[in-house]
């Protein structure tokens, strides 16, 4: 619809501003995340073409069973013992199924978009991480590593640096030799950030990650 009237591309870019919202919002607070969220689907609307988006969902077997498993949560709601609750439940999950469904149902992005988002997801860590660390060193009494995270859940956030972490280390094979340096340096932060926060879930995630990445790269050599 926009399409015809702004740009042959317009819907692309306004897709393009949600998903960089919602990279943003992931670190930073739930406001922008929602914002994010709500502007791919007004766009997702906005878009019309329904009929290729069904045939892309009816050949996306892994947005079936996120929606089967979504659709699971919704079913257990008549033996629970608490409704509001997990209608609270359902609805902070809510970005889980939008979110893969928007991006399951519309033409796959480039890889150099692929990008954009990621570097402002990282951007946005090293931003936030960076004004936890120098809050929390200013702290004269510093009773334990929660108070680190000032931006939601401690152990949210320390699960979100070790994504960055290897974020970074994707983009670092996929950038060109002579800014390589500029991700080793944002690898070399996001570590020494994990052990410093010591979020003993970040600690074991990235060590599950270190070896399944040592694994993949052994299976790809051979």
């Amino acid at each position: 619809m926009f399409d015809r009237l702004i740009h042959p591309k317009a819907h692309l870019y306004l897709h393009l501003v949600g998903l960089v919202l919602i990279a943003i919002g992931l670190p930073l607070n739930k406001v922008v995340l929602s914002i994010g969220t709500i502007w791919i689907i007004a766009n997702w609307l906005l878009e019309f073409n329904f009929k290729e988006k069904w045939e892309r969902l009816k050949s996306n077997k892994l947005l079936w069973v996120i929606i089967a498993l979504y659709a699971l949560h919704i079913i257990s709601l008549a033996w629970s013992s608490d409704i509001d609750y997990g209608l609270k439940d359902l609805n902070s999950k809510l970005p889980f199924l939008v979110i893969p469904f928007v991006l399951g149902t519309r033409k796959a992005l480039s890889i150099q978009h692929v990008k954009i988002i990621l570097i402002f997801f990282i951007l946005t860590l090293i931003v936030t991480s960076s004004i936890n660390f120098i809050r929390f060193s200013n702290i004269e009494q510093k009773l334990n590593y929660r108070e680190m995270s000032l931006f939601g859940s401690h152990i949210r956030y320390g699960m979100l640096i070790v994504f960055g972490l290897f974020t970074s280390a994707f983009l670092f094979f996929k950038e060109q030799r002579r800014i390589k340096f500029i991700y080793i340096f944002i690898i070399g932060w996001f570590i020494s950030y994990t052990i410093m926060s010591s979020v003993f879930s970040a600690l074991i995630l990235l060590g599950v990650c270190v070896i399944a990445s040592l694994f993949f790269i052994v299976s790809s050599t051979k």
